[in-house]
């Protein structure tokens, strides 16, 4: 059993022993391990062999050059020694001036005193058709490497978020055949490129334009690649970096505005262009003067309008605040007026589907006075015509400033009788507001020349008034003829409501309604009273 395993033992030791042997000895590897080149037939081509010795023991080679056109094809030094770990160059000549156009080929033949590559070939290709070959150079000098730029270097401050930055990329056609770049393309997304293609004859060259749109904060780099017809290299590489830096500020300042009352609200500005701002965090406060009114969308643009029927001078302040930092902008707004029509009113006497009794006496159009929201002058026309009939009036009064017509002031012919309308045109700045009606107009029996369908019904008589003029208390005497619901209200001469002195059941006979007016100002009112569908109007001065 001891005797085994000794044997065991002498046998891995001899197995080690005979490992290290194996390894101890020189061991080179050669970099490129080809060589093919686009020479044209009038040009010299120079490359470099590095051989690289990765053993532990000196390195000796000899070399020979073997080529199928003798002086196409040359490479010294002939032979050489090379340490352990250390290295060595062998140049190579590929010299096409006295080919013809076509393909060659060659061998660089190594021998050496490594076991494992005692004989060792690098393949020499050339190659003297026309051919297109691609040169490029950053059109900054200085300022960035042959494979790219560094944009920190390049702008003084740093990249703000939302600049836009442009490079050009001068590329060159240095063959003897036309260049078609096929694509020129970025991975970054940020990156635009024009042209993104192009075709270059021999000789020619043209401007690549980078742009470069910093809408990220942080670092940001894209490698750009182009693609051409080049036979070596085919493709070129560059890589841009450079940081952008986060921003707060003033980007513009709103202008003053002109709007117009009571017109649709308008755009005014999108106010990220005005704070100028990479976080999305910003608070934004808009304060509008009275008369004006503002909305601020979720999308940062601002609208303002005017409050209805006001105009004037204003303005409105802004403010944008980003953690401690602040901004502040504001601008003036002019509002223009537009004419508006006079405000809505109604007709009171006589009423709607009421029924007029005329005997040559007082007969009164009343309705309600309008105001012009612009404190324009309010004029009233007043046409009376028959129903239907709105082309044909029978009565015109114009340019009237109190809301009141006597229909005894005018001719009227007295046989006409029937259904009429009524209407009031309201003018003010010259916008209108139009109110009508309809009432049935009856002559009384000794006023028709011809006896009448029509009979008078129940009489409704404003017996007294008195004292008249008044001078702040006044007394009414009603005498319905039959029982009803009695409505006593007063207007002034504007048509202005101010107050219903009695609305309630009164039984026939004779009623006296007392009344203290003394906190009206001077001037002309006007009493109406209604009861059982019929109504009476009565002018009344008040004198202080």
């Amino acid at each position: 059993m001891k005797l085994q395993i000794k044997s065991v033992l002498l046998t891995n030791i001899a197995l080690l022993v005979s490992a290290v042997t194996v390894l101890a000895h020189p061991d080179f590897d050669v970099h490129p391990r080809n060589l093919e080149n686009a020479l044209g037939r009038n040009n010299v081509r120079q490359d470099t062999l590095l051989i690289n010795n990765i053993g532990d023991e000196e390195l000796t080679w000899e070399m020979e050059v073997q080529a199928e056109v003798n002086d196409w094809l040359s490479a010294n030094p002939a032979s050489g020694r090379v340490d352990p770990g250390g290295a060595a160059w062998v140049f190579v000549r590929q010299d096409g001036r006295d080919l013809d156009a076509g393909h060659y080929y060659g061998n660089i033949h190594f021998t050496s005193n490594d076991p494992t590559r005692a004989t060792y070939d690098v393949p020499v290709a050339g190659h003297t058709t026309e051919f297109p070959r691609i040169e490029a150079v950053w059109s900054i000098p200085q300022q960035g490497e042959w494979w790219g730029i560094d944009m920190d270097r390049i702008i003084q401050g740093g990249m703000e978020w939302g600049g836009v930055y442009s490079f050009q990329l001068g590329i060159r056609n240095r063959g003897t055949a036309q260049l078609n770049c096929d694509t020129i393309i970025c991975n970054n997304g940020y990156f635009t490129i024009s042209p993104g293609d192009f075709n270059l004859d021999p000789g020619g060259a043209r401007n690549v334009t980078i742009t470069f749109r910093a809408s990220e904060i942080g670092g940001n780099s894209g490698t750009i690649t182009s693609i051409s017809s080049a036979w070596n290299p085919r493709e070129l590489n560059f890589r841009i970096t450079g940081t952008v830096l986060p921003v707060f500020r003033m980007g513009r300042q709103v202008p003053d505005t002109v709007i117009y009352e009571d017109a649709a609200e308008l755009l005014i500005v999108d106010l990220d262009t005005v704070f100028y701002a990479s976080d999305g965090g910003t608070e934004i406060t808009v304060s509008p003067t009275a008369g004006l009114v503002t909305r601020l969308a979720r999308n940062k643009e601002l609208f303002i309008h005017s409050r209805p029927n006001w105009f004037g001078q204003g303005y409105v302040a802004l403010q944008a605040r980003l953690g401690d930092s602040l901004l502040v902008d504001s601008f003036n707004v002019q509002v223009n007026p537009t004419p508006d029509a006079p405000e809505p009113f109604d007709l009171i006497s006589p009423f709607d589907a009421d029924t007029l009794y005329y005997d040559g006496g007082d007969s009164l159009f009343v309705w309600q006075g309008s105001s012009d929201p612009d404190m324009d002058t309010v004029y009233y026309r007043l046409e009376v015509y028959p129903s239907g009939r709105q082309d044909a009036p029978i009565l015109v009064a114009d340019s009237m400033l109190i809301p009141m017509f006597n229909l005894s002031e005018i001719y009227l012919n007295q046989q006409l009788s029937g259904v009429f309308e009524w209407s009031v045109i309201a003018t003010g700045g010259g916008r209108v507001r139009p109110a009508w009606s309809t009432f049935t107009f009856v002559l009384t029996p000794d006023r028709l020349s011809v006896e009448s369908e029509f009979r008078p019904p129940e009489k409704l008589e404003l017996v007294s008034v008195f004292p008249s003029p008044f001078n702040g208390r006044v007394s009414v005497l009603v005498n319905p003829v039959m029982s009803g619901i009695c409505r006593v209200e007063l207007f002034g001469s504007d048509g202005r409501s101010y107050g219903i002195f009695l609305n309630e059941y009164l039984t026939s006979g004779s009623h006296r309604l007392d009344l203290d007016l003394s906190h009206l100002a001077s001037g002309t009112y006007l009493m109406t009273i209604q009861i059982n569908g019929n109504q009476a109007v009565k002018p009344l001065s008040f004198i202080r």
